[in-house]
């Protein structure tokens, strides 16, 4: 059961340590301050945004603070989620991408892992499990528009990104973090 793999898994600070003080309190205590502040002007993706530094506070979940951080960052990825017809997606706005990327069009809907969609519903579900308010609602409707977008393509495929004006379209890229697998 996926919420039980959630649930169970300790940090590398929790295996590692000697079972004495916490040596992270002043992190959790700087994250969650940073985070209590909305709206947030950073990334959403595990890469260097919100989804990333929820890993973190899954890691930290079974801690009051762990548990606090990601009610925070649930607030602030709902902020940035857009409702679409099907449910909610995150877009990617050109100030996330590197300058190589700059001519693209944006907004863009990313369904890469590291990047988009899947790694944002990943972390969802892993505050859900922790029983954070309103991570599942979230988590949900961010699944039914990820997969609508699938079934967009025609063949189940899912595309790697797009311009929002443009639509999602079929793509031939099938790695860990874009296509159907990833």
């Amino acid at each position: 059961d996926f919420d039980q793999v959630l649930l169970h898994r300790p940090g590398v600070m929790e295996v590692l340590g000697d079972g004495g003080d916490d040596p992270n309190v002043a992190v959790d205590e700087a994250l969650l301050e940073v985070l209590s502040e909305g709206p947030w002007a950073g990334d959403f993706d595990l890469m260097q945004g919100l989804a990333g530094t929820a890993i973190y506070a899954l890691e930290r979940a079974h801690r009051r603070s762990g548990v606090a951080m990601l009610g925070r960052i649930v607030d602030r990825l709902a902020e940035l989620s857009t409702p679409v017809p099907a449910g909610r997606l995150w877009l990617t706005i050109s100030a996330q991408v590197p300058f190589y990327r700059a001519k693209e069009r944006f907004p863009q809907v990313d369904c890469g892992v590291l990047h988009g969609q899947p790694g944002v519903l990943y972390v969802l579900a892993g505050a859900a499990a922790w029983g954070v308010e309103r991570a599942a609602a979230l988590r949900d409707e961010g699944m039914r528009a990820l997969l609508a977008l699938g079934e967009e393509g025609g063949a189940g495929c899912f595309p790697a990104r797009f311009a929002v004006e443009r639509g999602p379209q079929p793509t031939d890229r099938n790695a860990w973090c874009y296509g159907d697998l990833g």
